[in-house]
Formats: C-alpha cells, sequence, structure tokens
C-alpha cells in the first residue's frame, strides 16, 4: 500500500524577535493556532478541530499490514486530545507514522525505546508507548482487528525516593524569589503545603471552572477538579489549605483581582503554563540542587533528581513523618490510602511498629 503522510501534530515555533507559538504541523502546512507555550489546551482542542475537519480514516480495515499506523494515532488523538495522549502524539508519530500495524514488535518498539531515550527519559518512553498502546486498542474496539499486536514497553524503572529537606525547599523558594520567578515561587508552596499534582497546580484559576480546579481563598478550599470533570485513578478531591499556605493565597487574591479579573493561578507574563520547565530548572541550578551538563553534541541538559513531582513526595513523606493520620494525608494530598501505604508508609512513626515492639519482648 502506498505510504502515507503523518498525521496533523502540534509543535512549538520559535521565532527571532516574537513570543514562541503552537503551529499545527499538517505535511508542508503549518497552522498558527495563535496559543503561546502556556495555552497548550487550547492548541490541542484546535488540533482536535482540525483532524476532525480535514482528515478522513478508513477504519473498515481489519488487517494490520493495510493500516497505517499514522491513522491509528490520528484516529486516537481524533476523539481524545486531551493530555497525556497528546503529549505523546508527536514523538509517536514520528517514529511511528510511516510503519502499519504488522510492524509494531518488540523489536521496533525497542527501537523507539532507544531513540526516544536520547532525550527523555525511560518512564516517559513507558508512558508514551502506553498511549500507543491504547490508540491500537481503540482502533481495535471501533474496528475489530484480524490480529492485535502487542505493544512492547521497558521496565518500569525503580521509584523515585528524592524528599526534599526542609533547607533545599528554602533553598529552591529563596531562588525563585532571587530570580524574580513569582510564578514558580507559587507553584513550590501549593505543591509542598497541599501535595498537589503537577498538572493540576498549573490548572488552578481563582473561580470555579468546569474542566478546571480553582482556590476558594475566603473559605480556605482547594478544588483540585473542575465542576464538570470526572474523577480518574489520579484522584483530585477538594481539601482544606494549611493556615500558612492560605495566608499567602489570599495575599495573591488580592493581588491578582486587585488588577482586574485573573482566571490563571500560576501565570507567566500574563498567560496561564501548562508545565514547569524553564522556571523550575532555573530555580533547581540557582539552588545549587542541580547543574548543566554538556553533551558531546554540544548541547546542555540538566543533571538533577529534584523535578517538580518531588514536591508532593516531599509533602506526603514530611506529613507522614509528622505522625499525621494515614486518612487526612490522604485526603490533602489527593492520594489514595492504598498509594501512601505502599510508597510513603515506610515514613510513618507506625511502621511496623507491633513487629519492633514484638522483638523487644522476646530479646
Amino acid at each position: 500500500m502506498p505510504r502515507k503522510r503523518l498525521p496533523a501534530r502540534l509543535r512549538i515555533r520559535e521565532r527571532d524577535g516574537r513570543e514562541p507559538r503552537w503551529v499545527i504541523v499538517d505535511g508542508r502546512t503549518e497552522i498558527d493556532t495563535g496559543c503561546g507555550p502556556g495555552d497548550y489546551k487550547i492548541a490541542t482542542e484546535k488540533l482536535g478541530e482540525h483532524i476532525n475537519r480535514t482528515t478522513k480514516i478508513d477504519t473498515s480495515k481489519r488487517n494490520p499490514a493495510q493500516i497505517s499506523c499514522s491513522d491509528v494515532i490520528a484516529l486516537y488523538l481524533k476523539h481524545k486530545p486531551e493530555a497525556p495522549g497528546c503529549y505523546h502524539g508527536t514523538p509517536l508519530v514520528e517514529f511511528w507514522g510511516l510503519k502499519t500495524l504488522a510492524e509494531v514488535n518488540g523489536q521496533n518498539c525497542r527501537a523507539y525505546a532507544e531513540e526516544r531515550g536520547r532525550k527523555v527519559s525511560q518512564s516517559t518512553v513507558r508512558r508514551e508507548l502506553g498511549t500507543f498502546r491504547a490508540a491500537i486498542k481503540f482502533w481495535h474496539v471501533e474496528s475489530p482487528l484480524n490480529a492485535v499486536p502487542a505493544v512492547w514497553k521497558p521496565e518500569e524503572g525503580a521509584r523515585r525516593e528524592r524528599v526534599l529537606t526542609r533547607q533545599e525547599a528554602a533553598q529552591l523558594l529563596r531562588a525563585a524569589r532571587r530570580l524574580g520567578l513569582g510564578y514558580v515561587a507559587r507553584f513550590i508552596l501549593l505543591g509542598l503545603y497541599t501535595g498537589t499534582r503537577h498538572a493540576a497546580i498549573l490548572a488552578l484559576r481563582w473561580y470555579p471552572s468546569p474542566d478546571a480546579g480553582w482556590l476558594d481563598a475566603e473559605a480556605g478550599i482547594i478544588y483540585r477538579a473542575g465542576t464538570d470533570e470526572k474523577q480518574t485513578r489520579k484522584r483530585k478531591p477538594p481539601a482544606r489549605m494549611p493556615d500558612r499556605l492560605l495566608a499567602h493565597v489570599r495575599r495573591w487574591a488580592s493581588l491578582d483581582l486587585a488588577q482586574g479579573p485573573q482566571m490563571a493561578v500560576i501565570r507567566y507574563k500574563g498567560h496561564p503554563i501548562t508545565r514547569q520547565q524553564r522556571g523550575w530548572d532555573a530555580c533547581v541550578v540557582e539552588a545549587g540542587l542541580g547543574r548543566y551538563v554538556r553533551r558531546k553534541d554540544g548541547s546542555e541538559i540538566l543533571e538533577t533528581d529534584v523535578t517538580p513531582h518531588v514536591l508532593k513526595h516531599s509533602a506526603a513523606t514530611w506529613l507522614l513523618r509528622a505522625g499525621m493520620d494515614l486518612w487526612d494525608v490522604a485526603g490533602l494530598t489527593g492520594t489514595s490510602t492504598k498509594t501512601l501505604e505502599n510508597v510513603y508508609g515506610h515514613h510513618s512513626p507506625e511502621f511496623q511498629k507491633s513487629t519492633a515492639k514484638a522483638f523487644r519482648k522476646h530479646a
């Protein structure tokens, strides 16, 4: 069958003297979405509209050798343009787009992992291949395949045990303030005091929203989910904000709303952002918690184990070490008690306490 071109996808286009913009790349055509780096969610919606308007996918075929991976990925993004699939679409398309489903095998999956592993972590590769697997299953539901190819994924890495000390957290916060990155300082405080996930913090608004959480500065409640959002395994329950955080939140609300209606709590140059990256990296280096290392090709990569997720991990660990009840920690951080027991349980003062007593009895 003739090879197909890659399906439409998003890419950041940077031009001298102009703000970076998300563009839709469709063949040799680029369509400006009008969205800056912080408007990724709106850009994905425009990508979905573009795919719906321009892409016709024949789902009648059942033979994997006759089905292009580009069609499989495009169909999935057409119906599920939201995160995390939208983040994974571009790298998946660039590698698999010109292959057929019959070419999905362990060898090619390992080749993908090796190629992508030069740029991202193996855990990211694993998540991307998980999205590819989901896309194949989605196609199979729409039009049953004669044979469903298995997607190999690298083994799950060891859980990160990195926990910030109080001193390191203070260094990170001071670094954000020294660099004038108030939006990163807000992110750090919300992460450390509530244990909320990276994306949920960045989505927070000052008013109730159907698709994002919000901060009720008057009542002192953090609502992690929008009014129309469905609860998933990544729980987003509301929680009462600790008093120390609430003082900051009320000050932020006063400053922001005095300038007129402001939706996003965390903004960069007036625009919401969808991922902490450059600002976060700058603060990590300034705080002495990481350093840039030059690669053989001349590019630089940040060498650090302090990622935005460390804030959630640190919050849960600190609370358990302080002896806070497991149920209360689960409610504040939006983490299931099962996960807390499996991942953080050994930090609790009650961890295997009966075992220690038993040995003392018979010593």
